[in-house]
């Protein structure tokens, strides 16, 4: 439920709410690609690049397809 509720609020464009579904949503499920990759627009549309970058990497991890177009793909 919080995972989809971060999209919606991201989608809504409202980050710091978005930020905070998906942080729960991470704590109770922290295999989630989509949660972290999610949650990292949050924090690249808040100007906080190093955040961003930690969790584009997290995304990766757990489904490297998924993650693989995202500003910080290596």
């Amino acid at each position: 439920v919080k995972g989809n509720r971060g999209l919606v609020h991201f989608n809504l464009k409202n980050y710091k709410e978005a930020i905070e579904d998906l942080n729960e949503a991470i704590a109770y499920d922290g295999t989630v690609a989509q949660y972290y990759a999610i949650r990292a627009a949050s924090f690249d549309a808040l100007g906080d690049h190093i955040s961003a970058e930690l969790d584009y990497t997290q995304a990766k991890i757990y489904e490297p397809a998924f993650a693989k177009n995202t500003p910080f793909a290596k």
